[in-house]
């Protein structure tokens, strides 16, 4: 991971940027970084639940009573706490076996194209997330077993998407930026 990162920063340094977007990348980072450890602690709860449960049914004959519902809240805590973090990162899946081959130039607009629209998808996935959570909050919606409160899950789901549209809005300032010198070459 340490090699990525630097990898990044050395892509993104050979760009003259302004350092209020230098600053912003940077604080996204500690932020995302941060957040990313609840999803962590979730991935370790999942496994020793799921552990404990498959232990209990096959060798005692007692199954944990909640883990499956523990599971789906972790889950959305989880995947909501590291995808701006991953994204940052650019650890997400790429597929480019059609733009590899396209001139430099294309390259860049076509990245910032793509970048435009996963932009205004995340943005909705977001503002939605947050009217889903306020219709559901005066609501006694709640999980069936351990009585979370359904509009909470809402909520992450709306944070989480929200970062990431912080994200790749600061990737998407580097895709112009990076357009834009192309074009002056």
């Amino acid at each position: 991971m340490e090699n990525t990162a630097k990898e990044r920063e050395n892509n993104r340094s050979q760009i003259p940027v302004h350092p209020i977007l230098t600053k912003a990348i940077l604080l996204m980072e500690k932020i995302t970084k941060a957040i990313t450890f609840i999803g962590m602690a979730g991935l370790i709860f999942m496994t020793i639940i799921t552990v404990v449960d498959v232990v209990g049914r096959y060798f005692f004959n007692k199954p944990l009573i909640y883990s499956i519902e523990f599971t789906e809240i972790w889950m959305v805590l989880t995947v909501f706490s590291a995808i701006a973090y991953t994204a940052l990162l650019k650890q997400h899946i790429k597929v480019d076996i059609i733009t590899s081959h396209l001139s430099p130039k294309t390259q860049a607009v076509t990245e910032s194209i793509a970048l435009t629209a996963s932009l205004i998808f995340v943005s909705l996935i977001s503002w939605r997330s947050i009217v889903r959570g306020l219709l559901l909050q005066p609501s006694t919606a709640a999980t069936p077993f351990l009585h979370v409160p359904i509009y909470l899950l809402h909520y992450f789901i709306a944070f989480g998407t929200a970062l990431l549209a912080l994200v790749l809005l600061l990737e998407l300032c580097f895709s112009i930026l990076r357009g834009i010198m192309k074009l002056e070459s």
